[in-house]
């Protein structure tokens, strides 16, 4: 904990007299739980009052001067920031290439590939408020640039040695220079490979390869796959390098390299080709067999085209992962044998980790991995088994080799996945929650344990498996104590009717209730009247969790206390303490009263907000309808009117025979639209039966693209549809050519 020092002075305006017995009060917000009461006689008397503060940041001071017949209030804002840490310096990434949006990395230490956009990232164990002003990037082009961000991104153009420079400071911190070298250097990169056609033991056999850029100091190694010396190409410095320590050193490396090697047994086999410099680690290996038989390695691959561990398939923990591939017999056979393995991988280097490793194949029927009949060219991997993380998967196809006198045609392909980390649905009330009112003396029944959800059980499943709940409660002005990590301090304050004056819900401070059941009742008569609490329900699942916030305003009377529902048939994502909804959908609510509800008159209300300032949606009423019913439908028009992102309260009156009003609202946020760059067509001009091939890249979304459509049209406007992303699209219906196809992705 830390202390600010405030000073207030008393000072007369133009020598009046101030005041008659005039007292003077300090406070951090506008309630008594945080008041220091000073005693200022005369002018010129000043007293200084050490307030706590865990965190910096921006708080609103109040001086209040009062005496028996006037008070007058001042509001000063005081900025508290962290001072910088000495230890602050420079690190240095890269920003690669796949995936588009993957957080930049440094995996050669100093040196970079001058292709990539080069990050700085200044780092410092403390500081708050810093400006960073690049004084100089190291090369021709350098201009002063300041910048509050942690980071800041740079093309360069030139290779060589480069030296960033650049100042930190804030309003109470000295001034720190700090810099960082570093070198550029251009790839190695666009490496083909062709393995000839098919050859028989003890004749010699073709490979090419091409290299569309050789890059600085670059070294290629090439494994022909027979448990022959590997050999080199490049500079001298690749001679004995670690990365293929035993290789035969042949020569400089060019662009194009014609090899001739002579395998002496029949089999399959892997032509492995190794590129390499200071920046580049590029490895293509291409399967291929040498046989008197008919017959040749498979050719297999995964349906969606996941093959690089930079870029895994993101998928939920509590889905079943559908495994697509395809598989091409070019042998004078067909008998042949599948399988599945699945490896934990590291996800900043893709080299496999201790860890998850399995045999699909060989399980029994009792494992949690058991997947079925795994000798086959398609697969699920059960929901709710894998941990969140890295995993490569491996499918490999051999050919009965007892059939082709015992030589063996194999070929394998590799698809990465990324399971992704998930919470709970939080709800304490049947239907969605931001904000109420409770009458003052009425229950309100908080029942997490009924209605909070694990995505990965079907909603009907009565028992969700969530067995810790968690309440916090504080009022509208307080803050919720933390620990020095920012989490919620877990210490539980009592639930209480003898009105204790430590604020919170019931006199005994903000924080975690003293209660962990499943539902709450929660009685209002041990909380102030005229009082708006803050409360947070938290819910875990051994490591898994999930929290809902809102607001209870108590009031006076018995006011209905209604409950908002989106309706079955609109798309939306909930959120801590709002709902995400689609701008390009309809909106359909519903509400159900659960207390004093005789003869209720309900009336909505839409409101768009800043965060800051809050109005009415024009024209709601031509775009509703059942505004003053227990449903209303708003048409999607009121939304696309709107940018994206933008907020909504929909607010909720209901009001009884006894003319007594409940109000509550839930808050919204549009969905905020994917952005890309289109989609490439290989052909716009088709023949009947052919297939066209669709790619769409680089399309970015800030909660993932869940799915890509794509849609056809016929010169008849008979429309087709394909969901799948990247495969090849048969529209053998189409008569004539290709007519531009519309795209939605969501």
């Amino acid at each position: 904990m830390s202390y600010i020092n405030i000073t207030v002075e008393l000072l007369a305006s133009n020598g009046k007299p101030y005041g008659t017995d005039a007292n003077i009060s300090f406070s951090s917000s506008y309630y008594d739980n945080s008041t220091h009461v000073m005693t200022l006689s005369n002018e010129g008397d000043h007293e200084s009052y050490a307030h706590p503060v865990q965190f910096p940041g921006i708080f609103t001071v109040l001086v209040t001067i009062k005496n028996l017949v006037a008070t007058i209030t001042l509001e000063v804002e005081v900025k508290l920031y962290g001072i910088i840490s000495s230890d602050i310096h420079l690190d240095v990434f890269y920003q690669p290439e796949i995936p588009p949006d993957g957080d930049p990395i440094a995996d050669y230490g100093d040196n970079y590939p001058l292709e990539r956009p080069i990050v700085f990232k200044p780092v410092y164990s403390s500081g708050t408020n810093i400006t960073f002003e690049y004084l100089d990037f190291g090369d021709s082009a350098s201009v002063p640039r300041n910048t509050t961000e942690d980071t800041l991104s740079r093309q360069y153009t030139v290779p060589g040695e480069h030296t960033v420079r650049v100042a930190a400071s804030n309003p109470v911190s000295e001034r720190y220079t700090i810099s960082a070298t570093f070198q550029l250097f251009r790839t190695i990169h666009s490496i083909d490979v062709s393995t000839g056609v098919i050859t028989i033991p003890n004749q010699p056999k073709n490979f090419t390869i091409t290299i569309g850029q050789i890059g600085y100091n670059s070294c290629l190694a090439i494994d022909y796959g027979d448990h022959q010396t590997p050999i080199m190409y490049g500079e001298t410095v690749c001679e004995g390098h670690w990365k293929s320590s035993t290789a035969d050193y042949i020569g400089p490396l060019t662009n194009t390299i014609n090899l001739v090697h002579t395998y002496a047994d029949n089999g399959s086999y892997v032509f492995a080709v190794h590129g390499f410099n200071l920046v580049t680690d590029i490895v293509i290996e291409e399967p291929f067999a040498v046989t008197y038989l008919e017959c040749n390695v498979p050719e297999v691959a995964f349906s969606e085209d996941y093959s690089q561990w930079m870029d895994p398939r993101g998928v939920e923990t509590y889905d079943y992962v559908p495994l697509k591939t395809t598989t091409t017999i070019r042998c004078k056979i067909n008998d042949n044998f599948k399988e599945w393995s699945v490896r934990e991988f590291n996800s900043t280097s893709g080299e496999l980790i201790p860890g998850l490793s399995l045999n699909l194949t060989d399980l029994d029927p009792t494992d949690a991995f058991y997947v079925g009949e795994a000798n086959t060219a398609d697969i699920k991997l059960n929901a709710y088994t894998y941990p969140p993380g890295y995993y490569r998967i491996s499918y490999c196809v051999t050919m009965d080799s007892s059939k082709l006198d015992g030589v063996v045609f194999t070929a394998c392909a590799r698809e990465y996945i990324h399971v992704l980390s998930f919470s709970l649905e939080a709800k304490v009330v049947d239907g969605q929650l931001s904000s109420t009112t409770i009458g003052h003396g009425q229950n309100f029944n908080l029942n997490p344990g009924l209605y909070s959800k694990d995505p990965s059980l079907d909603s009907s499943v009565t028992d969700q498996g969530i067995n810790v709940f968690k309440y916090y409660c504080k009022r509208f002005y307080e803050e919720f104590r933390l620990n020095n990590d920012k989490t919620l301090v877990d210490t539980p304050v009592d639930i209480t009717g003898d009105g204790g004056s430590e604020g919170g819900c019931f006199g005994t401070g903000p924080g975690r209730l003293n209660y962990d059941q499943s539902s709450l009742n929660l009685n209002t008569w041990w909380m102030d009247y005229n009082m708006t609490y803050d409360m947070k329900v938290v819910i875990e699942k051994g490591t898994i969790s999930g929290e809902v916030a809102f607001e209870l305003k108590i009031v006076s009377g018995d006011p209905p206390q209604p409950v908002i529902s989106l309706a079955q048939g609109t798309p939306f994502t909930p959120e801590s303490n709002s709902v995400k909804i689609n701008p390009s959908a309809d909106l359909r609510l519903r509400s159900d009263c659960v207390v004093d509800c005789d003869g209720v008159i309900y009336r909505w209300e839409v409101y768009v907000t800043n965060g800051t300032h809050t109005m009415p949606l024009p024209d709601l009423e031509s775009y509703a309808t059942g505004v003053n019913t227990d449903a209303i439908f708003i048409k999607q028009a009121a939304f696309s009117r709107q940018s994206s992102g933008t907020s909504f309260v929909i607010r909720l009156s209901a009001t009884n025979t006894g003319g007594v009003e409940g109000i509550t609202e839930i808050e919204a946020q549009l969905n905020t639209l994917p952005t890309g760059n289109g989609c490439d067509v290989d052909s716009r001009s088709i023949d009947l039966g052919d297939s066209v091939y669709i790619a769409c890249m680089d399309w970015e979304d800030e909660d993932g693209i869940s799915s890509y459509e794509f849609y056809g049209k016929a010169c008849h406007c008979v429309s087709q549809r394909d969901s799948r992303f990247g495969m090849t699209m048969d529209i053998t219906y189409l008569r004539t050519t290709l007519i531009p196809a519309a795209l939605l992705i969501v």
